[in-house]
């Protein structure tokens, strides 16, 4: 179900993506990190877990982006998921470490079973999408609190999300 929320100052709605349509979109520039992913940010392990998360079909917290002005979406919260599902898709990682389903330790994306990788494809996860012409102040708020509980977010962090929002 797609949700809406619009006050004066917030125009804010809900849907859900698969992460087909997400690389899909991403391929073709639709869609930009706020701040570029960091391999560093998480470790090969946390990135496998990730995916492994996916393949069990757990729900997925949702990512919060911001439309621009040509209609891409700038992505401020969730890169490190979204970049780590990317790269997995891509074959530059295998999984490792991965505890409950250890027999696909060593495997790509392309080493995995058919009906995994479609899995991988298929599942949606929730983005929360501010619309343009939502005020500035409100948007540095909402970054502010959706990364209260990942990495750190700082001021340069929250400028360059804005800048790329603002563009026109």
């Amino acid at each position: 179900m797609d949700i809406k929320l619009y006050t004066e100052n917030v125009k804010i709605i809900t849907e859900k993506w698969s992460f087909y349509q997400l690389k899909e979109w991403k391929d073709k520039g639709k869609l930009i990190f706020g701040n570029e992913p960091s391999s560093k940010v998480w470790s090969q392990d946390r990135r496998a877990r990730w995916i492994e998360s996916i393949l069990m079909s757990i729900p997925l917290a949702p990512i919060f982006t911001n439309m621009d002005y040509q209609g891409r979406l700038v992505i401020f919260d969730g890169v490190n998921r979204l970049s780590s599902v990317f790269a997995f898709i891509d074959n530059e990682y295998s999984l490792k470490k991965i505890p409950i389903l250890n027999k696909y330790n060593g495997m790509n994306y392309t080493a995995l079973p058919p009906y995994l990788q479609s899995r991988i494809n298929s599942a949606s996860i929730q983005l929360c999408i501010i619309k343009p012409g939502t005020d500035e102040k409100v948007t540095a708020s909402i970054l502010q609190r959706v990364n209260i509980q990942s990495t750190a977010i700082d001021k340069r962090m929250i400028v360059e999300s804005l800048n790329k929002i603002n563009k026109k």
